[in-house]
């Protein structure tokens, strides 16, 4: 069964709300990473890159439950974390 990603990450995603940029990039980077396509972002000078960096991997952390490949199961456990 297919999960939203912005429902999944927005569940996980403590920081801030994510800005639209942000869902954009977090929508490429899962479709990307579903169909198993390499994904490149240039992102603008002098802008901090760590938030696309966890973005990236919390979408590969879904695509990896959705195939049965990863299971996390203690979902409060992993929001204490981010």
């Amino acid at each position: 069964m297919k999960t939203d990603i912005m429902e999944y990450v927005e569940k996980i995603w403590s920081s801030a709300p994510l800005t639209n940029s942000q869902k954009e990039f977090l929508r490429d980077a899962y479709e990307a990473a579903d169909n198993n396509m390499q994904f490149i972002y240039c992102s603008p000078r002098n802008q901090n890159r760590s938030y696309l960096i966890t973005l990236m991997a919390l979408a590969t952390i879904l695509i990896a439950e959705e195939r049965g490949v990863l299971k996390i199961t203690d979902r409060q456990y992993s929001k204490t974390l981010l």
